[in-house]
Order: structure tokens, then sequence, then C-alpha cells
């Protein structure tokens, strides 16, 4: 057999493996170490609000909390605001295994309210950041843009359109960012991006000022967020202990420990504070210019917002090539002079990708899986 027939078969081989080992039952932490939430849908309404105690491919078990409080209970957060940790762990002892229900997977939605304006860290994984040539660290931006669940289509259009799988820190209080909460709860999210969009907006001289990802990442369906909502014990170290994974059409694009994260959560929350006067101008709804910061209400960041803590390594967008480079400053030269080299350069390399079609397209999915926090399965359509 040719080495290239050998080189096929083991690449092949390979991805069959990565499918194997994010398939099948995903593993739930103990109650005692995280609480984790699932809601079952019915004509596009919560209706089971799920303790959840199992996972497999095809079913969610866990304990129906209306019927085990006696009482309608369809939201995580008010449940956990109204009872405490504590009293929904003592429920548990009371409550027999037998009470346990199942429902379809596919007929999980939302697991819990969120809102429609987020932080957002950038370059916080080195890899990452390295291939996007962003120097000096990790920065902020501002999404606004409602989540959508977790199977829910992503919107290709014309876009560049990139994946980036994320880990979300959903405060339950609001809180002043110099003295953050001791209780977050967590979900997945994809970061969708259109990167033409933000290569557009951005500034090349100075990316660290997060100008251009507001208007890369906020188009409707670029957030949608995982099955399952957990509130841990200890957040912070629940968080260092997952590993993220991405897939797209069952080829593995990203996986690395959150534990590599350059800037923690607290170091977040700290910047969050040190930028709270910036603003980012922002075509919102029927077109009107906004000016748009950080999601924080009178110094507090407010509940149910997302803090998105950065992507690994993997991404389409791994940096412009030398090339683009080199016939974009030409482009300039050559008559280019009512626009920088930059837009030249971003042309060049929005040209090139829109031929070579490396990008996410309609009849594409993207899975998202982490073991103890859910999963997302998004298809991409037109």
């Amino acid at each position: 057999m040719p080495i290239s027939h050998w080189m096929r078969a083991w690449a092949a081989a390979f991805m069959l493996l990565g499918q194997a080992a994010h398939a099948g039952p995903l593993e739930i932490a103990p109650p005692e170490e995280a609480l984790t939430f699932a809601r079952s849908y019915h004509n596009g309404m919560p209706d089971t609000l799920l303790l959840v105690t199992h996972y497999d491919t095809e079913t969610v078990t866990g304990i129906d909390m209306s019927q085990a409080l006696g009482r309608p209970v369809f939201d995580p957060i008010i449940l956990y605001q109204a009872l405490g940790r504590e009293a929904i762990l003592d429920a548990l002892k009371v409550i027999p295994e037998s009470a346990a229900i199942s429902v379809p997977t596919h007929t999980l939605g939302m697991p819990v309210g969120l809102g429609g304006h987020h932080i957002a860290a950038a370059a916080n994984f080195k890899a990452h950041a390295d291939d996007a040539e962003v120097e000096d660290g990790p920065f902020l931006f501002a999404k606004k843009v409602q989540p959508t669940p977790w199977n829910a289509p992503i919107p290709a259009g014309a876009a560049l359109l990139d994946y980036e799988a994320e880990l979300c820190f959903v405060p339950l209080r609001d809180f002043p960012a110099v003295r953050p909460s001791k209780t977050f709860g967590l979900i997945l999210c994809n970061d969708v991006t259109d990167r033409a969009r933000l290569l557009q907006n951005v500034d090349a001289s100075n990316v660290r000022s997060g100008r251009g990802f507001l208007e890369g990442k906020s188009a409707p369906g670029y957030l949608p967020v995982g099955n399952l909502f957990v509130i841990p014990t200890d957040a912070r170290a629940f968080a260092n202990a997952l590993t993220l994974w991405l897939a797209v059409n069952g080829e593995t694009r990203q996986e690395a420990p959150v534990s590599q994260m350059v800037w923690s959560l607290d170091d977040i929350l700290l910047e969050t504070e040190g930028i709270k006067s910036r603003r980012w101008m922002f075509a919102g709804k029927n077109g009107v210019i906004e000016a748009i910061g950080l999601p924080l209400e009178n110094g507090r960041v407010p509940a149910r917002a997302m803090i998105l803590s950065g992507t690994p390594a993997g991404t389409v967008f791994e940096g412009i090539r030398p090339m683009h480079k080199v016939r974009g400053v030409l482009d300039y030269i050559l008559g280019g002079w009512s626009r920088g080299p930059a837009y030249w350069v971003a042309k060049r390399y929005i040209a090139e990708e829109q031929t070579l079609g490396r990008y996410l397209k309609a009849g594409d999915r993207v899975h998202i899986r982490v073991d103890r926090m859910g999963e997302l399965q998004n298809p991409v359509v037109d």
C-alpha cells in the first residue's frame, strides 16, 4: 500500500478514536461537588427542571424538582437562591431513587434564563494567542447577543464563520467586580465569530483595544450554549479540572484543559473593573449606532450575564499569512491610499479564504462536549 494510503488510514483511525472517546454516557458530577440542571421543553416552553444524575446519548435522568418540592419550579438560579445548596442536598436525601425520571436528550433546551450582554476574554489561551498573532496577553470585549439552545442552527450567510469552544461563568447575583462572588454557575458556549467582519473593523495597530470583536461576534445565532447548567461548590477548582473539546463533522479541532487559561476568573473581573469606562461603537437593532461597554450596572456585574473565558488553539483562523501582508501592502502602495494598509491586507485574506472554503459552511455540524458540563450539537445553515 502506498505511504499516502497508510497516512489516510491512520488519520481515519485516529478520527474514529476521537469520536469514540466523546460518545456514550457523559460524566455527571456528584451533587456534593456540583448541582447539575437541565430543562426539557414542550411546545417551546420549559416543562421540567431536572437535577441531573445520569446523562446518556439518548436520555437524561434526574429528579423532577417541581415534583420533589410540590410546586412549580423551572429556573435553577431561582431555585438555588430560594433554597440554597444545603437545603437542596437535604431534599435529595429524602427523595427515593425511584422518583427519578428520564427525558429524551433531544427535548432539552436552554437550561437556565440568561442575559443578552456579556463579558468575553480574547487570547486567554497562549497557543491561540500565538496563532492569532496577539501579543501582550489577553484582553476583554463585549458580546451583545441573546444565547440560543444547544442544538440551535448557526447561520452562515456570507460570513467567514468560525467556532470557539468556551467555558462561561454565570453570576447568580449582581456583584461588584472588585469583590468577586463566591458562587457561579457554569455553562458551555460556542463564541461564534464572523472573521471577515471582525478583520474589517479591528484596529490592527492595537488589537487589544477590542475594536471589531463586538461587530464580529454579536450577530443573531452567534452564541449557542450547552444543555446543562452546573453550580459547583467551588466553581474555580471545578473549572480548572475540565477539558474543552470541539469537533467539526466528527473531526477534533480543539482540545485543551481549562487550567491552561492565562487569566483566571478573578483576573477577568479585575480587568472588567479596570476598563469599565471603555466603549465600542456598534450597530444594534435597526442599524442604530450605540456605544456599548461591558455589562456593568451601577458598578456591578449583573446576574445571568455570561463571562466567556476564552478559547484554546484550533480555530479556523490562525493569523494572517505573510503573502497576504505583502500583497495587501502592495495594493496600498499601488493606489489604495484612500484606505490604510491593514484594510488591504484583510481584504486579501478574506478573498482567498472565501475561495478556499476552509471556514464553516452550510451542512457542517459543530459538536462541543465536556464531561460534567454537557454538550452542544449545532448544524450550520445558510
